[in-house]
């Protein structure tokens, strides 16, 4: 009976717990949803305010008047800038007033694109300071070239700002600053809802923001120094004597909430009614709390749940005593029921001893299906062959007397695989491997490899193999072992390993070797199955490296057909894997972009040599077949599908972020990132390397190059990297357009020979001299002219004067072989050497020859040193 009092007064008192907790939850509740309420009444007054605004700047602001003034300012002087200042006022003057009466604007700013002020129309005479530092809203409108609106501190006074970038003509011409002071919130509030709402600033962000002269704008708050308020708004009863500031400042925990700004509410009777009192943090255009909003209303409804939590309470009261009631007849009626309970158990225990067995047999079966199940379930998902035999080897063991399980394969690379199983599970390999051979030697073993049945050994430490594991059946009181064959159902080899299992218990129902006979086909079929799958997957392995190994041979041999692309595809990847990793791409993404790079330019497989080895500018036409040359290696990548995201990369390598590239003429971010990435590496080593027509820059000046590309041709953000990744590499002097042997010099200079002759042309002569590597070879020169040559070919005819010609030609060669010679007019030619030569000899002998003929021969030395050479030639 005491126990029954004792639990009486626990209950109710844990109903009065609960009927108190669940009013303070509600209270809880309450007050957020008050909070909530407060939150939902201050966005709907902003939204207003940024209709009122968005109407303004669409209808005063995006007028053509305006916008006319604004496109000039970027092209005028000084005078002309304080003109259209000054015109700007004068047209805004009237707008500006009516907005200042009828929406509350407190003001209408100007800025340019880089952040300055241009125009001030609460203060014209005040501009050309720089906002970007103080004004995040004016930074991100104009960097973003999108609309910025929310709270912001001033340098004068606070509001909530709405900045919206001016477009024209495609162009930005910077923002302007629609901005409401914090008092038309406030005013705005009350009006409409009747409570009275205060604002305190952060004194911190006062000290940060607000101009020295304007500081005295503000007057310290009833919350200390830490916050002050604006003597411009209606703080009228915002002070100590408030009664809702006077218990605020009581509060528990408000110190910690106002260091932090964070919200911070709570509940009081004031005159005679329920009042939440709210202190409601103000975030800035970048997410700072930097003030507060003050405001006290009535919460009727925090009275009615109080007068609830008093019913419950009684109610609770009543509802126990009465259970209790119950309980004390019941506890009398439990007497009697104990005596009939003695009589029963007596007939349960024998009906009990009668079932156990039956039911330790069910529940036995019942674990080792399960066991069972998992295993083979297990095997639906497992990929690899060693996770497959070391999870089942361990789901295994988590029956309660299955102690060890280990598969053992004839097939030894799947043995390695085991060898940890083994370790695991504490069985020392080497004489688990003893054991093996001496059990398969017993008949039975022999009979089930034969039959692929399952065999039980229930006597397991009286067999000779046992000797070799006794202490580990010593030490886990291990009885029998299941042996069960893997069947590959093979006719050659029908029979591939064998699952041992060591348990704790003698093995004699069927319906366990029966499960245990299933679960070995099922693990055979799995390892066979996932055995084919790795042998499939090592060939497409094989297949894939062929064809890379191809690719990149391409790759090298595109190379070796221009002495300037030599190491061209080494130094982009390398480049290209600098600005990745400052990028901070993952490893596959620098694998793609690696990968890439190196094949970026298979596709000039296909590029003509007459067009590949053109030392000089290109035409239109010829410019266009380098152009096709990334379609092409699209082509010859998209035929394998490994590298088909390589092809994604590669094929958009020329496109330009502002869509004058090929070729599709993608804009931005519709540019594959890897592909930007590449296309300042591929650039940038350009930039670095020589050319006939072009010299190299240094790192310093093609750095400043991707600067000045940055955002029309190239990525800024790709460009930002770069310059950091990039400003130490180290610069490739040796690389060249410029020939390095003979055979490259002949191949180079096959463009420039002349048809009748075979010697070089005039313009390889002018590449020739204005190359410094090659002028500064030269020896000696000479310039040998046939005077009469003309005559004679109109004499004897045109075809036998290109005969004679080209006899002439052919014995310079002859006579010089080690020599430049070029043909740089009709009859007129240059000889450049390496070596001093007799000219002498051969002219006389020439003379002679060509007098015959009618043509006289001139001679004259010439130094590429001299004054005003290279022009004459």
């Amino acid at each position: 009976m005491k126990k029954i009092i004792g639990l009486y007064i626990l209950i109710l008192a844990v109903a009065v717990f609960f009927s108190v907790n669940s009013y303070t939850s509600s209270r809880q509740d309450l007050i957020a949803e008050a909070y909530e309420q407060h939150l939902d009444r201050i966005d709907n007054i902003i939204y207003t305010l940024k209709v009122n605004s968005d109407v303004s700047f669409h209808n005063e602001i995006l007028v053509p008047e305006v916008l006319e003034i604004l496109s000039q300012i970027k092209y005028v002087d000084q005078p002309t800038l304080d003109r259209l200042r000054a015109q700007l006022y004068d047209h805004m003057e009237y707008a500006y007033q009516n907005l200042v009466e009828i929406a509350e604007v407190r003001q209408v700013q100007f800025h340019l694109p880089d952040g300055t002020s241009f125009l001030r129309m609460h203060r014209p005479g005040t501009y050309g300071d720089r906002l970007f530092d103080i004004r995040y809203s004016v930074m991100l409108a104009n960097t973003l070239e999108e609309p910025v609106q929310g709270f912001e501190e001033g340098r004068i006074f606070n509001g909530y700002r709405f900045v919206y970038p001016i477009p024209y003509e495609g162009r930005h011409l910077g923002t302007v600053e629609i901005s409401v002071s914090e008092g038309a919130l406030l005013d705005s509030l009350h009006h409409i809802y009747g409570d009275s709402y205060y604002f305190m600033l952060s004194t911190e962000v006062i000290g940060e923001k607000v101009f020295e002269e304007e500081k005295g704008n503000y007057s310290e708050s009833p919350f200390g120094e830490g916050f002050a308020l604006d003597n411009g708004l209606n703080n009228e009863g915002f002070t100590a004597d408030n009664p809702a500031v006077l218990e605020m400042l009581a509060a528990d925990g408000l110190g910690e909430a106002l260091a932090q700004i964070e919200p911070f509410s709570i509940t009081r009777q004031l005159d005679g009614k329920e009042t939440i009192i709210n202190l409601i943090p103000v975030e800035n255009v970048i997410g700072n709390s930097v003030a507060y909003i003050f405001v006290a209303s009535p919460l009727p409804k925090l009275a009615v749940i109080r007068s609830r939590m008093v019913t419950v309470s009684l109610l609770s009261f009543l509802a126990v005593t009465l259970v209790f009631a119950v309980l004390f007849f019941i506890h009398r009626r439990k007497t009697w029921l104990e005596q009939q309970k003695r009589v029963l158990e007596h007939t349960v225990q024998e009906r009990t001893k009668e079932i156990q067995f039956s039911l330790q047999k069910e529940l036995y079966i019942k674990n080792v299906l399960e066991t069972v199940f998992s295993v083979s379930e297990h095997l639906n998902v497992v990929d690899k062959i060693d996770s497959l035999l070391s999870d089942t080897c361990e789901r295994i063991t988590l029956h309660d007397f299955y102690n060890f399980a280990h598969v053992h394969t004839f097939d030894s690379k799947l043995n390695e695989l085991l060898v940890s199983s083994a370790v695991k599970q504490d069985m020392d390999t080497a004489a688990l491997d003893r054991f093996y051979k001496k059990l398969e030697t017993s008949p039975q073993v022999q009979e089930s490899l034969a039959t692929g049945h399952i065999l039980v050994e229930n006597d397991l430490r009286s067999r000779p193999c046992a000797e070799y594991v006794e202490s580990f059946l010593t030490d886990h009181h291990i009885k029998a072992l299941v042996f069960v064959p893997l069947v590959s159902q093979s006719d050659r080899a029908p029979v591939f390993g064998y699952m041992v299992i060591f348990t704790s218990t003698t093995h004699d129902l069927e319906e366990e070797r029966l499960l245990f006979q299933e679960l070995g086909q099922t693990i055979s079929k799995s390892i066979l199955s996932l055995k084919r799958k790795e042998e499939n997957e090592q060939l497409e392995r094989e297949r894939l490296e062929s064809y890379r190994e191809m690719l990149f041979a391409m790759a090298d041999l595109i190379e070796k057909r221009d002495n300037y692309t030599a190491g061209h595809t080494r130094r982009v990847s390398e480049y290209a894997m600098k600005i990745g990793r400052a990028m901070g791409l993952d490893e596959q993404q620098l694998s793609d972009l690696n990968e890439a790079s190196m094949l970026h330019d298979i596709g000039k497989i296909v590029t003509p040599d007459s067009v590949l080895l053109k030392p000089g500018r290109l035409t239109a036409k010829e410019y266009q077949l380098i152009k096709d040359h990334v379609i092409a290696g699209a082509e010859v990548l998209g035929e394998i599908g490994f590298f088909r995201s390589l092809r994604d990369i590669m094929v958009y390598h020329h496109e330009k972020y502002d869509g004058t590239g090929y070729p599709k003429g993608l804009t931005g971010d519709a540019i594959p990132l890897l592909s930007r990435i590449m296309a300042v590496a591929d650039s940038f080593d350009a930039m670095t390397t020589n050319r006939i027509y072009k010299k190299r820059r240094t790192i310093e000046n093609a750095l400043e190059e991707l600067t000045a590309c940055s955002g029309t041709q190239f990525d800024p953000r790709v460009v930002g990297y770069a310059v950091s990744a990039l400003k130490d590499v180290t610069e490739e002097n040796s690389v060249s357009q410029l020939p390095v042997s003979g055979s490259d010099f002949e191949r180079m200079a096959y463009h420039f020979k002349d048809n009748t002759t075979n010697l070089y042309n005039k313009s390889f002569l002018s590449v020739f001299i204005e190359t410094e590597e090659w002028r500064s070879q030269i020896c000696c020169g000479m310039h040998i002219a046939l005077k009469g040559f003309d005559a004679y070919s109109i004499s004897a005819g045109w075809e036998t004067g290109r005969t004679l010609l080209a006899g002439f030609a052919s014995r310079m060669e002859a006579t010089y072989p080690d020599s430049f010679i070029f043909r740089i007019a009709r009859s007129a030619f240059v000889i450049l050497s390496r070596e001093p030569q007799d000219f002498a000899s051969f002219i006389e002998a020439q003379t002679a020859m060509l007098e015959e003929h009618g043509i006289t021969l001139t001679a004259e030395a010439i130094d590429l040193d001299a004054d005003g050479i290279r022009e004459r030639l």
